[in-house]
């Protein structure tokens, strides 16, 4: 079982993991829901990091579209 985690490709897999992670934390930072909603997908993510970056790649903030496409063009 520690093979698999101190070869090659599970430092790999971990940087990769870790490196998705970052980039959910920043993408909920850097969204407009509430600080609160925020702080709780942030504890998912960092408490469940495989799974938690699954369960926010699934649930997690949508991007609203822009009201440009909501309108016919002229």
């Amino acid at each position: 079982m520690y093979e698999l985690a101190l070869s090659g490709r599970g430092v790999v897999f971990v940087l990769v993991v870790l490196g998705l992670d970052v980039w959910a934390l920043v993408k909920t930072w850097r969204g407009s829901a509430s600080n609160a909603r925020k702080i709780a997908w942030s504890a998912i993510i960092v408490l469940l990091p495989l799974l938690g970056l699954v369960i926010w790649a699934l649930a997690g903030p949508r991007v609203a579209k822009p009201d440009l496409y909501d309108h016919e063009p002229p």
